[in-house]
């Protein structure tokens, strides 16, 4: 290209990066950062309304919060703050008078509807219920008065607060729900619905904050939290360390590095101009195809700092080689060919992914492809402007190197024996790999949310368990109808230890109050005959009227019900019963499927599935990825060195997966993502090496330079405290350091 090209398309692609700047900036403005974990997998349901069913149960629970409090009037205090934050949209914890009065008319209006079996096998022996109740009247502990008696003869209200009580732990307590601990402290509970609009981290920030203030003004008084909104919190203010942190370090490293090998800070800053185009034009693509950026992409994207390094290596080392002898347009056409085909083939291992089930990784994928493919071209476009007077000075340490090549060059028959004997061990170590699924094994949860939780599912038999049973019908009478059969197919499971408890809806079907109605009112008969009888006297009662589903959800007595049954778009119903402590899957799995319409739905189980079959199509994938890349060495170098190319870049994947096997690190689906890019990244170090083996001496330099980079980059994810993410940068650094390695083994071909 001539001078004014060259001018013009430097120009054309400073107005490209400032015009994907303004689309990332208003992109973030506008969506921010997505960081619900749950975005990252696909749906995997078998039935649409199971689907939203579930939906409609998770979208309650990921903006509902939960407390317990040691004492009354720290919980009165908290109570108080939380209304007064901004964040909450209801805060729900003490029960006023007015209240209890109202839902205690409801509960006796539609009494029927409340009916416990036990109760309805007692209400039809009117005999027998009648002696029941002169017993609790006359019971002086009991104390049943006038008034109640009047309301409801049958003190059926009374018999059934068991049923409609939280836990078998939990009591009322002055309007409070209170239970208490084997220490003998009494816990209040409090629950707080967060405002629609408001992100939930920030809303999760404000909340941490008041338990910090009520901390200190109630030094004595213990607040456990439970939830999924501090769970998702803390992800992401996990995820947001991360990138500062390692960024931060890998960015340090890299100072360290550059000035190191060429003694100046101006290759850092050419490194980071790189970089920094490169995350630009990554981060408009993706949210220009995805509509937002996840955080896990951008911790992941942080090894994109080391990768893009390598392109300004390269140049960088040939224009302090050959400085004198050539311009820096001459330098940037003698190595387009060699640093675009590397781009291609690293682009080609990213590009793979984005064919994975995996919403998350295929954002990845594009970040990655599209910040790489920016950051080359910012060197090819930008860097001959900006090196012109780049000086020129001897290889640091290039005795070292030169004695490195001559390893390979002199002794290559040494050298081949020297690898074929670490593919032995390597072959060794995959027989002893272990494959992981487990999505335990992939996350980190916060210590003390766990602790809370466990402490919270002791005191309320609640816990945040990612496991229940979804019940559907077609009508709200066939869906109780259901959901009362699985209750029966569960009681024998729980005497045998399969399942700790349930968390039932306690109301009665329709046809079941009609049904209901002659045999209260008869066993109602023989009671007031009794009570008369003894001289108690009681007014005329209203008959109960029968409870609609839909007017029990509109009335406050449905508010820890909400989210768990809804009607569904097509007039359906789901309903959603939590299990606590199971031991037995399997168990209640063939208990579901004994009852048409109910399914035994696992979030965990759900996840690992789908792990398990994204691991598959990877592998797939990777197997693509490599003929893919074969077919492109054979191409441009011809059949026997490509060949021999591929397979020194397979070494690399051979060697990563050997020494996982040694030291005992599980292969997951993270894992496969991590070699596809080491092949991809391998790939680099051998075409430089082929294509420039007569400069292999600087090349040598320059891929030692680029490899540390890179390693720095991505061995710093180890240090994440996102399981998955750690698991991702240990393999990268073991795949990338053996393609390191092995890269020279391709001086050993005899070029025709």
């Amino acid at each position: 290209m001539n001078s004014k090209t060259n001018k013009f398309v430097f120009f054309a692609w400073l107005i490209l990066t400032l015009s994907a700047l303004v689309v990332s900036v208003h992109s973030y403005r506008q969506n921010g950062i997505e960081h619900n974990i749950l975005a990252l997998v696909p749906e995997d349901t078998v039935d649409q309304r199971m689907d939203e069913t579930n939906r409609n149960f998770l979208a309650s629970l990921e903006r509902t919060l939960f407390f317990a409090v040691s004492d009354e009037v720290t919980a009165k205090d908290l109570k108080t703050r939380l209304e007064n934050s901004g964040v909450c949209q209801t805060v729900f914890g003490q029960i006023q008078p007015d209240k209890q009065r109202a839902i205690y008319a409801f509960l006796n209006a539609h009494r029927l509807a409340f009916v416990d079996p036990s109760t309805q096998n007692l209400l039809t022996n009117p005999q027998a219920y009648s002696a029941w109740v002169m017993a609790q009247v006359f019971n002086p502990f009991a104390g049943v008065g006038q008034a109640e008696l009047s309301g409801d003869p049958l003190l059926l209200i009374r018999r059934a607060k068991s049923s409609l009580s939280p836990s078998k732990n939990a009591t009322l307590k002055n309007g409070w729900i209170v239970a208490g601990d084997q220490t003998g402290k009494t816990f209040y509970l409090i629950e707080a619905s967060l405002k629609d609009g408001i992100s939930v981290t920030d809303a999760v920030i404000s909340v941490n904050q008041i338990l910090k203030e009520l901390q200190k003004d109630h030094p004595d008084a213990l607040a456990l939290r439970q939830g999924i909104p501090f769970y998702t919190a803390s992800g992401l203010e996990s995820a947001k360390a991360d990138v500062s942190i390692l960024g931060t370090l890998s960015l340090v490293g890299l100072l360290a590095i550059f000035w190191l090998a060429f003694r100046s800070i101006r290759p850092f800053l050419l490194c980071v101009v790189s970089l920094l185009t490169g995350l630009i034009f990554a981060t408009a693509a993706t949210y220009l195809a995805f509509g937002c950026v996840h955080a896990a992409a951008l911790v992941m994207s942080t090894s994109l700092i080391g990768i893009s390094a390598d392109y300004t290596t390269y140049f960088l080392t040939r224009r302090m080689q050959f400085g004198l002898t050539e311009t820096a347009f001459q330098t940037r056409d003698r190595l387009k060919t060699t640093l675009l085909h590397a781009v291609g083939t690293s682009s080609l291992a990213y590009g793979v992914m984005l064919l994975a089930p995996l919403p998350g990784l295929r954002q990845f994928a594009l970040f990655g492809a599209v910040g790489l493919m920016a950051s080359c071209l910012t060197v090819l476009v930008a860097f001959p402007y900006l090196v012109a007077k780049f000086p020129v000075r001897d290889l640091a340490l290039h005795a070292l190197f030169s004695r490195w090549v001559n390893l390979w060059t002199l002794h290559p028959a040494k050298m081949r024996s020297v690898c074929l004997i670490g593919v032995a061990l390597c072959a060794l170590g995959i027989a002893r790999l272990q494959i992981s699924d487990d999505l335990a094994g992939m996350q980190t949860p916060d210590a003390s949310l766990r602790a809370d939780e466990a402490h919270f599912a002791k005191l309320f038999e609640r816990d945040m368990t990612q496991h229940w049973f979804v019940v559907l019908g077609s009508s709200s009478d066939e869906v109780l109808a259901r959901e009362k059969a699985l209750i029966e197919k569960l009681t024998p499971l729980k005497k045998e230890g399969k399942i700790a408890a349930w968390d039932a809806f306690a109301i009665n079907t329709e046809a079941e109050q009609t049904h209901l109605l002659p045999i209260y009112e008869k066993t109602a008969e023989v009671t007031r005959k009794a009570l008369g009888d003894v001289g108690v006297v009681l007014p005329p009662e209203k008959t109960p009227q029968t409870l609609r589903l839909e007017d029990f959800l509109a009335s406050d007595m449905a508010r820890a019900y909400r989210g768990r049954i809804s009607q569904l778009k097509d007039g359906s119903w789901g309903l959603i019963l939590s299990a606590t402590n199971v031991k037995d899957e399997s168990a209640m799995r063939q208990a579901s499927q004994s009852i048409s319409g109910t399914y035994w739905y696992s979030r965990k189980g759900s996840f690992e599935n789908i792990f398990r079959t994204c691991r598959i199509t990877v592998s797939t994938l990777l197997a693509l990825s490599f003929a893919a890349i074969f077919l492109a060495f054979a191409h441009s170098f011809g059949l026997k060195a490509g060949s021999y190319c591929a397979g020194c870049s397979l070494l690399s994947l051979v060697a990563a997966l050997g020494i996982m096997g040694w030291i005992g690190i599980p292969l997951q689906i993270f894992s496969l993502f991590a070699l596809i890019l080491v092949l991809g990244i391998g790939i680099d170090y051998i075409v430089f090496f082929y294509r420039h083996s007569q400069q292999a001496v600087g090349v040598s330099f320059a891929v030692t330079i680029a490899m540390v980079t890179t390693v720095l980059s991505l061995g710093i994810l180890v240090l994440s405290r996102t399981a998955a993410i750690s698991n991702f940068g240990l393999v990268l650094f073991l795949g990338i350091t053996a393609a390191y390695l092995i890269a020279p083994l391709v001086l050993t071909i005899q070029k025709q």
